[in-house]
Order: structure tokens, then sequence, then C-alpha cells
């Protein structure tokens, strides 16, 4: 009866994480993940402003974005529908709600829209989103084993969602499901 009750208490939590993760419907990214993913770039740090990491390349704001993943969002302002310059794009991506709206239209293009499933493990959620965040659209397939600061504060952040969510749906001395 134990064993019973330890695989149904993984599959409700593995129907958690993906309800944390996405709202399946409307394709929407969980605060939660949102929270994580800013945090695996900046520590969330909301006045990361822009940062040259190699020659011809910056990345603007608390999500760290590029120019290009930026184009490949849409071009989202703060103004509106202004053709891209790189001084929208500092705006928008030093602004905490259009860069979350940048974040959201990038991994709607590359991941929910296509389906894409990063690490292969089945299921489409917040990892596949952290994978795409630091290989981008294109390569968020590709093995990144390289450790990173990125990484370590982002599944820091990640693994206390899941664990939060375990503990408010799943408790040891429960004889049922919620």
């Amino acid at each position: 009866m134990t064993g019973l009750k330890i695989i149904i208490s993984l599959s409700v939590v593995m129907a958690m994480t993906n309800i944390i993760t996405t709202d399946q419907e409307s394709g929407n990214i969980s605060p939660d993940c949102i929270e994580c993913l800013c945090k695996g770039a900046t520590g969330c740090n909301m006045s990361a402003g822009c940062q040259s990491t190699y020659q011809g390349a910056n990345f603007c704001g608390p999500f760290h974005i590029s120019w290009q993943y930026w184009l490949d969002a849409g071009s989202p302002t703060i103004r509106g529908a202004d053709e891209p310059s790189y001084e929208n794009f500092q705006d928008c991506t030093s602004e905490p709600f259009c860069s979350v709206r940048t974040v959201k239209k990038y991994l709607h293009k590359f991941i929910i829209s296509k389906g894409v499933d990063c690490n292969k493990d089945g299921v489409i959620d917040c990892i596949d989103f952290a994978l795409t965040q630091k290989l981008g659209g294109y390569n968020c397939d590709q093995e990144d084993n390289r450790p990173t600061k990125y990484y370590d504060r982002f599944y820091k952040c990640w693994n206390n969602t899941i664990e939060t969510v375990k503990r408010l749906f799943i408790h040891p001395d429960r004889q049922s499901l919620p």
C-alpha cells in the first residue's frame, strides 16, 4: 500500500509541476517560472542595465536580454509600435513589464507554439524555458554542461518552487489525495 501512495504522490507532483510551469490551455508561462528565469539571469536585479559580455554583444535588464532575442520576440516596446531601435531595446528590456512580455513572446515563438521539448524528457516545462533562455531558441536542445551562475540560480529557485508545491499538496499524514 505504501508503494501505491508513493506512486500517486509522485503523479500529483508531476501534474502540479506542469500546472506551475504553464497554463496548458492558453500557453501562458507561470509567474513562478518567470520569477526563476529572472533569478537565473541576474538574480532578478531590476536595475541590471546593459552589460557587454563580449565585443558587440549587449545583454540588458533583469532577464539579460540580447538585441537578437528582443528582435526575435517581435521587438516589444513601452511606447507603442515604434521601429526597432537600440533606445527602444534598452527601454523595454530594462522595464519589468516589457521585459516579461519579451520573454513570454520569445518562449511562445520558439517553444510553446512549436511544442519543443529541449531536454527530451517528454514534458515541456520551465526547465525547457531555462535552456532556451541560456542557449537560444535555435539551440535549446544542445547539451550545455557548463556550470554557470545562471543554472545555479535558476535551479535553486525552481527546486524551491517544486518543494513548495509538494508541501502544499502532499502531506505524509494524509490517507488520500487533496
